[in-house]
Order: C-alpha cells, then sequence, then structure tokens
C-alpha cells in the first residue's frame, strides 16, 4: 500500500493530521501496517522526549540513577537527537522523578544531565522546554544560552548557583516563560533568574504560585530593564511589593493580557493599603484582565474587551463569592470606559440589582459567565432564574452561562430550567447559547433568532433521561 504515489488515496501530510487524533496505543499498530504509515505517524510518535538525569527527594536532594537506568536514559537520549528522529521533538521533559531517598545513593556527578544539555542544540524543532528539579550550574546555563530561540520554557523547583556568575551573564533567549517553585529550598534562586532572561525578546511571563516566589523573583525589580514585548503577565500578589509590582508594569508598554492572582491566606487590608501607596504610575491599556476588582480603577480601561473579577478577601478561593454591590460600584466609577467589554465573568452571590447594573453597564457584552458558591435548594435556583428573566440581560448578549451547587434533585426543576431557555431566547433574540451548570450537571440549549433549537443534557443519570423523556413525550420538549 502506498499513500503517497496513489492518486486515490490521502496525501501523507493528511495522513500525518489525522494520526495526531488517534489514540496513542491505536497509532502504534497502524505504524506496522506499512512504511509511509511509519512515516506519517512519526511526528506524533517522537513529538514528545522525556529524560531523566537524577532522583531528588522533596527537598531537591539529588540521588543517582541505578547503573541500568542511567545507560538506558543515556541510549535514549543518543536515539532522540539522531537526525532521522531529532526533527520531530517538540516538547522536552528534563524531569527528576521523586523519590524517597531510602537505598539510593547521593549524585557524585552530572554527566546524564551534561550531556543532555550538549546535545539540545540538536533539537532544533523543539518548541517547548520543560525542566523539574534541576540543579543548574554556570556551565549547563552557558550551554542553554546558546539555544539561539527558546519559544517557551518551564522552570519547576529549579536551583541556581550558590556563587553569583561572573559578569557578563548568559543570556537565555526564550519567548515564553512559566516559573513555579515547590521545594522551598529553591526560594532563594527565584531572583536571580530574571537576570538571566533576554527581556527584548520575552513576550509571556507566569510567575503565579504563590506570592514568596513573586516576591523573590522582583526582588531586584528596580535594575532589570525595561519589558518591551511582554504582552502577557501571570502574577501572585504579594502586599510587600505590591507598589513596585504596579510601577513595574508601566514598563511593559506592550501588556495586553493581565492575570493576578491571590493566592493563599492574604490580609485585605495590608492589600487595600498596599494599593493606596502604590505610585499613580500609568499602567498599559490591557485588554484582557483576570484579578480584584479592587485594582480596576489602576488601569487604562478604553481598550480592555474582556474581565474576569475576584478580590482581596484574605479568605479567597474558589469557593468565596464577591460581594455584588461591591462590584457594580467599582464598573461603575469607570462606566464611560467599559462599552467595548465583550466577556465578564465573575463568582457572586446573585441580585437583580447586580444584573441590572450589568445590563446597563456592559452593553457590549457577549460572553456573560456567572457562578456562586452558595449551595442552593430548587427553590433558590428558581429564584435565580426569575431574577435573571427580571432584570435583563446585555443587548448583545450571545453566551450565558450559569453555574450553581443545587443541594436538592436536579431532574426535579429539569421543566422549569426548560421553561427559562425557552422564555430567555424568546425575550433575548440575540442569544445563541445557554449553559447551566448543576454541580456536575449541565444543561445546554442553542438558539437562534429567539427559538430554541437543540437542547443537550451532559453527564447525565437515569433520573434525568427518565425526566427528560417525560417531557419529550408530554410535549414539553420538543427536542
Amino acid at each position: 500500500m502506498s499513500i503517497a504515489k496513489n492518486d486515490e488515496v490521502l496525501p501523507s501530510e493528511i495522513w500525518t493530521e489525522v494520526f495526531f487524533h488517534v489514540p496513542f496505543k491505536d497509532l502504534l499498530d497502524a505504524t506496522l501496517a506499512c512504511r509511509e504509515f511509519r512515516s506519517a505517524a512519526s511526528p506524533r510518535i517522537f513529538k514528545d522526549f522525556a529524560f531523566v538525569p537524577y532522583l531528588v527527594d522533596h527537598e531537591l536532594e539529588r540521588f543517582a540513577l541505578k547503573d541500568a537506568d542511567a545507560a538506558r536514559e543515556l541510549e535514549k537520549l543518543h536515539f532522540f537527537i539522531s537526525a532521522p528522529i531529532a526533527c520531530f521533538v517538540r516538547s522536552c521533559f528534563l524531569s527528576t522523578r521523586k523519590r524517597s531517598p531510602t537505598g539510593l545513593d547521593k549524585i557524585s556527578d552530572d554527566h546524564l544531565l551534561e550531556a543532555f544539555f550538549q546535545h539540545l542544540p540538536r533539537l532544533f524543532n523543539v518548541q517547548n522546554l520543560v525542566f523539574y528539579g534541576i540543579t543548574f550550574t554556570s556551565a549547563l546555563i552557558s550551554r542553554l544560552s546558546v539555544v539561539p530561540n527558546i519559544p517557551s520554557l518551564n522552570l519547576n523547583s529549579c536551583l541556581l548557583p550558590q556563587v553569583p556568575m561572573d559578569p557578563p551573564l548568559p543570556v537565555i533567549h526564550v519567548e515564553s516563560v512559566s516559573y513555579e517553585h515547590m521545594a522551598q529550598s529553591s526560594y532563594s534562586s527565584a531572583a536571580h533568574w530574571i537576570h538571566l532572561l533576554d527581556l527584548e525578546r520575552l513576550k509571556e511571563l507566569e510567575v503565579c504560585q504563590n506570592s514568596k516566589i513573586t516576591e523573590q523573583f522582583f526582588r531586584d525589580w528596580a535594575t532589570v530593564k525595561p519589558f518591551p514585548n511582554l504582552h502577557t503577565l501571570s502574577l501572585a500578589l504579594n502586599p510587600d511589593i505590591l507598589p513596585q509590582m504596579l510601577a513595574m508594569l508601566g514598563e511593559c508598554p506592550s501588556l495586553y493580557r493581565l492575570t493576578l492572582r491571590t493566592v493563599g491566606s492574604q490580609d485585605e487590608k495590608l492589600l487595600l493599603a498596599a494599593t493606596a501607596r502604590a505610585p499613580r504610575t500609568i499602567l498599559p491599556p490591557v485588554q484582557h484582565y483576570h484579578g480584584p476588582y479592587e485594582l480596576l480603577h489602576r488601569f487604562r480601561m478604553d481598550r480592555m474587551v474582556s474581565l474576569s473579577l475576584t478580590n482581596f478577601r484574605s479568605d479567597i478561593s474558589f469557593w468565596s463569592d464577591l460581594d455584588p454591590d461591591n462590584v457594580a460600584h467599582e464598573l461603575n466609577s469607570s462606566k464611560q470606559y467599559l462599552e467595548n467589554i465583550q466577556r465578564f465573568t465573575a463568582q457572586l452571590s446573585f441580585s437583580e440589582p447586580f444584573l441590572l447594573a450589568v445590563g446597563l453597564l456592559l452593553p457590549g457584552v457577549k460572553f456573560l459567565h456567572l457562578s456562586t458558591s452558595s449551595e442552593l435548594q430548587n427553590e433558590d435556583a428558581s429564584k435565580h432564574l426569575q431574577t435573571v428573566l427580571k432584570a435583563g440581560l446585555p443587548l448583545q448578549l450571545e453566551h450565558l452561562y450559569l453555574r450553581w451547587t443545587l443541594v436538592s434533585r436536579p431532574d426535579e426543576s429539569i421543566a422549569e430550567t426548560h421553561a427559562f431557555a425557552l422564555q430567555l431566547f424568546k425575550q433575548q433574540r440575540s442569544l445563541k447559547h445557554i449553559s447551566l451548570r448543576y454541580i456536575n450537571i449541565e444543561f445546554t440549549y442553542s438558539g437562534f433568532g429567539g427559538q430554541l433549537i437543540d437542547t443537550l443534557v451532559q453527564k447525565s443519570d437515569p433520573r434525568l433521561e427518565q425526566a427528560m423523556a417525560a417531557l419529550r413525550q408530554s410535549g414539553v420538549v420538543s427536542v
């Protein structure tokens, strides 16, 4: 069989794309069919390369592999850097598996790690480098700086030399950096990484696992040059350096996507006080903002198209709700800049005044995602649905997502949920999609021109299926 010369079959490029969507076990079976299938499947089979140079414990203490395992890793390295295979590698995972130190010898040399970095330039098509638990030496940093362009670099619990490197420092030519540390022993290295990055080339930066890491990472921010081309930034908030963080944002003229996370327990009063004493720096006109609504007034919002709001509360978590009155007040203070907002997301307590405010203050919103962590009975959910119908929604709204935690049986409210969707489609002719999610059960309604055209219940159980069948039989549900 040939897939390259026969005009009646798919060309090899199409088969390559097909194989990217085939389960891996079936893919391996397919490569046994013919040489052409093996060739077409190679970009998928060899796109990921995982290499283990040594083992670490929870404090990043290093332990050597057994001789047989080390030989196997070295053999795998030579295979992946060989000319026929290296061109297919897109992601490289340098991982030091966590193990208990019992029965293991501490590492005496870094020959596997040095071998990997020596041959890294031969993986010339790599788009993503992931390093976990790696202890970098000056020599390894220098080898990494030789790579002319690294599209994406993920640094997790990576240590730098304890002794400062002699200037001039090597420069890592990377476009996107994700920086996170799981081990406390690696915190002290955080402040040095920023000085090794090519800030002219850097476009995306994520440092948001915890606020202590952010503090360490930007400890010497005043000595760092501006970030002229940085367009995406994710940070964990820290009250101790919040003024410096806001000032740093003024050095990012190209920034258009900003995520500020409150991770762990933070003191709301400290964060508010830090915001108040921060200098009135002119911040860039971000287009996408995910973070506390208390900081909204610090940004130019005339170009903002997406808002996802949290807050400064000390108990902030996935399960905490915002105060709808406070959010409405903050939005009202910036109402002249909100007409371009197309996407709005918030987790808050439902109230008719807030929904009225959303309809008036965010007239251009096309995607509205509202959720509440409060546990609701069916009658409470019913009240919320009626509130949505009464308050009115933004005139251009196309997608509405409502997520609730329903304590009582969702199958008992399915008729009312369907009636709500029918009425809302008639009332809001711009709507194309309504999604109502109760814990792990989602009702999805599609419509056009004010008419309901499709209904889907995902992750359903027998009670829901019986309720839907009864509604279809009675004529209430026709799809």
